[in-house]
């Protein structure tokens, strides 16, 4: 009897090790899932995000949206809160807009993504003087000079009416980019401003050469070759601008 009692405490035993194994195995593999289940999370949520930069770098702003419905919208990280304020602007709400940008203008950043795109949406706002600061902190946190800060640059320059200090940016960044259609156009508006027209039709014509269909780039020669007496050349550029897409800003 004794014998056989011993034999069931070892049995037992064994059975409850064996029980207590599996428990414990079944618990790491569920830690492990979930740790991994977090980890895929993550991932998904850093993969939405890049591709919600692409998108802002590709100027698809409508696609914005999609980004936003599958991320939460608990999340506060500063590349949400600019995917949301190019989703407040291009669907007209104005009230969640200011909101917005008030409490993204008190955010203190170095992230070059934030500022440049901060400037961004001011610049579209016309609002020349909040967007400078943060192009030039952009600027100089960038270390190969990004070229469309300083295109953007340029115009909040000439939009605040400092069209010598947008000269002199473009006239640097043209130095070591010299096939960027975009600088010689951006130092022609200065140029013009400036009243310095031959100038800016020595810049439009490379641009032009750079870009061959680029609506802007033959409406704004268009316009100084009317206003220097040479209609016949203005009218065909401006007839090439309309072709090739010219839109009247509002």
């Amino acid at each position: 009897m004794k014998k056989y009692i011993v034999v069931v405490l070892i049995f037992t035993f064994i059975i409850g090790i064996s029980i207590s194994y599996i428990i414990f195995n079944t618990n790491i593999n569920n830690n492990v899932n979930l740790k991994d289940d977090s980890n895929h999370y993550e991932e998904s949520i850093l993969l939405l995000k890049l591709k919600g930069k692409r998108y802002i770098n590709e100027n698809k702003l409508d696609s914005i949206k999609f980004i936003l419905d599958k991320i939460s919208p608990l999340d506060t990280s500063i590349e949400v809160k600019i995917f949301r304020l190019y989703n407040y602007l291009i669907t007209n709400d104005t009230k969640e807009f200011e909101r917005l940008l008030i409490e993204c203008q008190s955010i203190n950043s170095n992230d070059i993504f934030f500022l440049t795109n901060m400037g961004n949406i001011l610049l579209d706002k016309n609002l020349y003087k909040e967007a400078l600061p943060y192009y030039l902190t952009a600027d100089s946190l960038s270390e190969n000079k990004n070229v469309i800060i300083i295109v953007n640059l340029s115009v909040v320059y000439t939009g605040l009416g400092e069209n010598n200090k947008a000269i002199d940016i473009l006239t640097n960044a043209i130095v070591n980019n010299n096939q960027v259609s975009e600088l010689y156009y951006c130092r022609a508006v200065a140029y013009y401003n400036l009243d310095k027209k031959y100038d800016a039709v020595v810049d439009l014509n490379t641009a032009i050469d750079l870009d061959k269909v680029n609506p802007n780039y033959y409406h704004l020669r268009g316009t100084i070759l009317n206003e220097t007496g040479n209609s016949k050349a203005g009218k065909i550029d401006l007839d090439l601008a309309y072709k090739y897409g010219y839109q009247v800003s509002e």
